[in-house]
């Protein structure tokens, strides 16, 4: 049963993409077609599965299904670090950002905030606790990247304002490849170590005693986590909730602890919310493009406060 509903939610999420590319006289404008359109359908099949495998590293290794890139300052700390990038480097050395240095500076800015995490996590290991110290990484992150707006220029500031709004609009012929690659990469490695997650998300004692390297282990899992949600937002801006509602949706709907079943159910489940909102934010008012990052926000909020209500 579970899987018949991960099967039509495949099938629903390639109908809104096949719909989204025959909307309108989509298919009279062959170059927008091709150079605008289907890299922004592909691109947001593509990016929600990349969240959703960012999302399953990300609560795998803090055994907590309440984190995700942003609830855990990995996505406030690459845009942190774009902003740096906008208003400061620019403005001060006049460094040019294309695409590969917005890339290694949203990675950056990622690393930074999970190592910070990891560091807590060293002396306060309750889930609620990691969650709440992401929480208040966030929020610092968030100022920081405020005050930095403030000094800004009004042509920076219209460009980081721009890019932070979240769009899978930004993802172009030349970086679909990169996508693509990326969420090939990150799918083989979840399930290349999917039994090894599966160990240690019973605990530590008990992986070791099974012979899981636990250091590696988390190695790999960081890497995951921190590279899908930093690449992503690098080139889309930020898109909140769908890497941290995915998996969740998933886990709930499985009564196998299994983590290869889980990262096939998130990955169709993270590609039907990315593909929804993208769809409603073009299409929900007439002559007016929403934020797919606000879009992501209402219908992804409202799943995970109900799901957390259904415990309660």
């Amino acid at each position: 049963m579970k899987s018949r509903l991960s099967l039509l939610i495949l099938f629903l999420t390639l109908l809104i993409a096949g719909l989204e590319l025959y909307w309108g006289d989509a298919w009279e404008h062959q170059y927008l077609l091709w150079e605008f359109r289907i890299p922004r359908v592909i691109g947001a099949l593509v990016g929600g599965s990349t969240l959703a495998l960012s999302g399953v590293f990300l609560q795998t290794l803090f055994r907590n299904p309440l984190a995700g890139p942003f609830l855990i300052g990995i996505s406030p700390g690459a845009t942190l670090a774009m902003a740096l990038g906008l208003f400061w480097a620019e403005q001060q050395w006049g460094w040019l950002l294309g695409t590969t240095e917005q890339i290694l500076l949203a990675l950056g800015g990622a690393f930074l905030a999970l190592l910070l995490q990891l560091g807590l996590a060293r002396k306060h290991s309750h889930p609620y606790q990691l969650l709440l110290v992401g929480m208040v990484l966030s929020f610092v992150f968030g100022a920081a990247t405020d005050l930095l707006q403030n000094v800004a220029s009004a042509e920076r500031l219209k460009m980081f304002s721009l890019w932070s709004m979240g769009s899978f609009e930004r993802v172009t012929l030349e970086s679909l490849p990169s996508i693509v690659g990326l969420f090939i990469g990150l799918l083989a490695l979840a399930l290349m170590i999917s039994t090894r997650m599966d160990a240690y998300l019973l605990g530590d004692l008990y992986a070791q005693s099974g012979g899981l390297s636990l250091k590696k282990t988390r190695h790999w899992m960081i890497a995951g986590g921190a590279v899908g949600a930093a690449w992503m937002t690098a080139i889309c801006g930020p898109i909140s909730f769908i890497g941290l509602v995915a998996p969740h949706i998933a886990r709930e709907l499985l009564t196998s602890a299994s983590h290869r079943k889980l990262i096939l159910h998130s990955v169709v489940w993270g590609a039907f919310l990315a593909t929804t909102a993208d769809f409603l934010a073009h299409h929900l008012m007439q002559q007016q493009l929403l934020q797919v990052n606000a879009v992501s926000a209402l219908i992804g909020g409202p799943i995970l406060l109900w799901s957390l209500l259904k415990k309660a």
